[in-house]
C-alpha cells in the first residue's frame, strides 16, 4: 500500500529559498545600525550640553571668586565707614538695613568698570546682578537687628569704641552678605548648576539659595554653604529684597558679628594683605607675636599705586594718594659696592609742590594764637640746584651765595658777605632812600631859616644793626629849574643839611630869596653793625 504525504508535510519539507534568508538579515542589521546611531547621536548632545554648562558654570564660578575677594577687602577697609552709613541713612525706629551695589567697588577701585551692574559672567548667563545687604546687630545679640532709635544714637560712641566687655560694653558688628539677585530678565539658578558653581569658586564662604520650587513655600531662605557645610538665614533682607524667597541665588558671606569679616586676605581691623611678616606662616603662634612686636608693621613688597579709569571712557580719573601721615623717615644711606661710600639715598622724585597745613582749610590762617606755619629743613647743608625763585625770603643766618643772584626783595637780620671776605655787604645796602623836598616861603632880607623832616618810620632795624642816617643835597629851586650851589645867583649863603639820632632830618637855609625856594636832599637809610665791621685792604 502506497502511502501519500499531505499538502502540509510536502510544503514543510520544501527547502528554504537562499535568497530569502539573506533579505531578512540585512533589515535586521540595518534596525541594529539605526538604533546604535540613534544612541550615539542622543549621547554626544547630551556631551555638548553637559559641556556648555560646565563653562558656563565655570565662568560664572571664576566671577563670583573676583567678586567676593573685592567686596571682603572693600568691607575690611571701610568698615567703619559702612556702620556710619547705617546710622546716618537709615530712618529713625526703622532696622538698620542696607545695600549698595558693585559700582561702589567699582568707584572707589576694586574692581575694573567692567563689573558695573547687570555685567559680568553672571549677568549674562542668568540675568542676574550683586548687591552686598548689610545689617547692624549687637554683639551680644547677634540674630536681632538693631533699630536705629534714640537710645541707640546717645551709645554711639560706645556702641562703636571697639571696647567690648561682656555685660559692660557692648559693640555694633556688621552682618554682610553678597548675594545675586534676578534682574528684569533674569532666571533662577537651579540647584544642580548652584551647587557646582559654589564648589568650582573655591570659596568657603560661597554658597546657595535653593529655589522656592524645591524647598517649599513655607520654608524660609536659607544660604548653605558646600555640602551644607553652613546655612544663614536671609529673613532680616526679605523687607529689603522681597525676591530673595524665590532663591536659585548664590551668597556669599563677607562680615559676621564677632568674627569680622570672613577671609584670608582681609579683617576689618586688622589688614594683613601686605606680606607683613612674610617668615612666619599666617595664623600661627608665631605670626601673632611677629604682628604684636615694634617690627611687626614691616612690609617685604613695592607698593605701586597706579590710576584707573573708574567710568570705563578712556580717561584715567582716579589717581591714588596717601593722606593722614604723621611722619616720613627713609632708610639710612647704604653702601651697596663696598666701597665704603654710600651711593644709595632716600629721595623723591616728580615732586611739584610742599605746603604746610591750614586749620581753615588753606586761607593761610595760623594753627592757633602764637604758632606760625612754617617748612624747616634741617640739614648742616642744603643744597638747591637749577634757578631758584624765591618771594620775601628773611635769611637769619649766614648766607653763601656761590653763583649769580638777583634779590629783589630780601629781609637779612644777619651779616652778608662775598668770597670770604670781610666788609659786611649789608652796611652799604640802604633799607630806605628818597627825594625829599623843603620849601622855604620868599625872604626879601637876609635871613636864616630851617626846615625839617622826620624820617624815624624808616628807621627800624633787625637784630643788633643801629639806622644810620646818609644825605645828599642835590639843589635848589627858585621859580625855575635846580640850580647848582655855586650859581650866579649870590642871594643864598648857605645851605645846611644835618641830622639826629631821632631821626630828624634838617635844612638850613641862609641869605635872601625874593622868591619861594625850594631845596632837594637825597635821603637814605642803612643798617649798620656798631662798631662798623672794617672794609678789606
Amino acid at each position: 500500500m502506497v502511502m501519500r504525504a499531505s499538502s502540509d508535510t510536502r510544503a514543510a519539507q520544501q527547502p528554504i529559498r537562499p535568497g530569502a534568508a539573506r533579505r531578512g538579515a540585512t533589515i535586521v542589521e540595518a534596525l541594529l545600525y539605526l538604533s546604535v546611531a540613534a544612541g550615539v547621536i542622543a549621547f554626544s548632545g547630551r556631551v555638548v550640553q553637559d559641556e556648555q554648562t560646565r563653562q558656563r558654570n565655570q565662568i560664572v564660578a571664576a566671577d563670583i571668586k573676583m567678586v567676593v575677594d573685592a567686596t571682603q577687602l572693600y568691607v575690611a577697609q571701610n568698615y567703619d565707614a559702612i556702620v556710619a552709613d547705617l546710622f546716618d541713612d537709615t530712618s529713625a525706629d526703622t532696622p538698620m538695613v542696607a545695600e549698595f551695589g558693585l559700582d561702589r567697588l567699582v568707584g572707589a577701585g576694586f574692581l575694573p568698570a567692567l563689573f558695573q551692574s547687570g555685567t559680568g559672567g553672571l549677568g549674562g548667563i542668568y540675568g542676574q546682578d550683586y548687591t552686598v545687604l548689610h545689617r547692624a546687630v549687637r554683639r551680644s545679640a547677634p540674630t536681632i537687628t538693631l533699630a536705629n532709635t534714640a537710645a541707640l544714637g546717645a551709645d554711639r560712641v560706645t556702641l562703636t569704641d571697639g571696647g567690648f566687655e561682656a555685660g559692660v560694653n557692648d559693640e555694633l558688628d556688621l552682618e554682610v552678605v553678597l548675594l545675586s539677585v534676578p534682574g528684569p530678565d533674569g532666571r533662577v539658578i537651579e540647584p544642580q548648576n548652584g551647587n557646582r558653581i559654589v564648589e568650582l569658586t573655591g570659596r568657603p564662604a560661597t554658597g546657595f539659595v535653593l529655589p522656592e520650587y524645591v524647598r517649599g513655600e513655607d520654608t524660609p531662605p536659607v544660604a548653605r554653604g558646600a555640602f551644607d557645610g553652613w546655612g544663614l538665614s536671609l529673613v532680616p533682607f526679605l523687607d529689603l529684597r522681597p525676591e530673595i524667597s524665590e532663591g536659585g541665588l548664590l551668597a556669599s558671606i563677607i562680615s559676621l558679628p564677632v568674627t569680622g569679616v570672613v577671609s584670608v586676605l582681609a579683617n576689618a581691623r586688622d589688614i594683613e594683605n601686605l606680606s607683613r611678616c612674610a617668615d612666619a606662616p599666617q595664623n600661627t603662634a608665631a605670626y601673632s607675636e611677629c604682628v604684636a612686636a615694634s617690627t611687626g608693621n614691616a612690609l617685604y613688597s613695592d607698593l605701586v599705586f597706579n590710576a584707573w579709569d573708574s567710568d570705563g571712557d578712556g580717561t584715567l580719573d582716579r589717581r591714588p594718594g596717601i593722606s593722614g601721615l604723621y611722619q616720613l623717615e627713609f632708610g639710612a644711606p647704604l653702601d651697596t659696592d663696598s666701597d665704603s661710600i654710600p651711593d644709595t639715598f632716600g629721595t623723591i622724585t616728580n615732586l611739584f609742590a610742599l605746603s604746610c597745613h591750614a586749620a581753615d582749610g588753606g586761607s593761610g590762617a595760623p594753627l592757633s594764637v602764637g604758632v606760625a606755619q612754617e617748612f624747616e629743613v634741617n640739614c648742616p647743608t642744603t643744597r638747591l640746584r637749577g634757578t631758584v625763585l624765591a618771594e620775601n625770603a628773611t635769611v637769619t643766618g649766614d648766607l653763601a651765595v656761590s653763583g649769580r643772584s638777583t634779590l629783589a626783595d630780601v629781609d637779612l637780620t644777619g651779616a652778608m658777605f662775598l668770597d670770604g671776605g670781610t666788609t659786611d655787604l649789608l652796611d652799604n645796602v640802604p633799607v630806605w632812600s628818597g627825594r625829599l623836598d623843603y620849601v622855604f616861603v620868599a625872604e626879601p632880607n637876609y635871613t636864616t631859616n630851617t626846615r625839617q623832616e622826620n624820617l624815624s618810620s624808616h628807621m627800624t632795624c633787625p637784630g643788633s644793626r643801629t639806622a644810620v642816617i646818609e644825605h645828599a643835597l642835590m639843589g635848589y629851586e627858585m621859580s625855575g629849574p635846580i640850580m647848582p650851589l655855586n650859581g650866579d645867583d649870590t642871594a643864598i649863603d648857605q645851605i645846611a643839611v644835618s641830622e639826629d639820632v631821632t631821626g630828624n632830618l634838617t635844612v638850613t637855609l641862609s641869605g635872601k630869596w625874593p622868591l619861594p625856594v625850594t631845596v632837594e636832599v637825597l635821603a637814605q637809610v642803612f643798617c649798620r653793625t656798631i662798631p662798623p665791621i672794617a672794609a678789606s685792604g
